[in-house]
């Protein structure tokens, strides 16, 4: 069985630049923190950072490897939205 999807993803399966997000949607905040600022600046610095640790933890709670497997899924939106362009 596919895993529900909210609108706003399914627009972004079609087209991953799209600007719509749904606020109670895990994957879409998983998108948006691919195109945040604590993203961008752990990118910038070339490591994790406490700002975007901080933003795994509140999507992922405080287990590392969940955390782990979710800056991954924020690495995998962050090149599709860049490959998008």
């Amino acid at each position: 069985m596919a895993p529900m999807m909210c609108p706003s993803c399914f627009a972004a399966e079609i087209n991953p630049r799209t600007g719509h997000f749904h606020a109670d949607c895990q994957e879409c905040s998983i998108r948006a923190l691919s195109q945040s600022p604590a993203h961008h600046a752990a990118r910038l610095a070339g490591k994790m950072i406490p700002g975007y640790t901080a933003e795994l933890a509140r999507l992922a709670g405080d287990d590392p490897q969940a955390q782990i497997a979710l800056h991954f899924r924020v690495k995998a939106w962050c090149q599709r939205i860049e490959a998008a362009a």
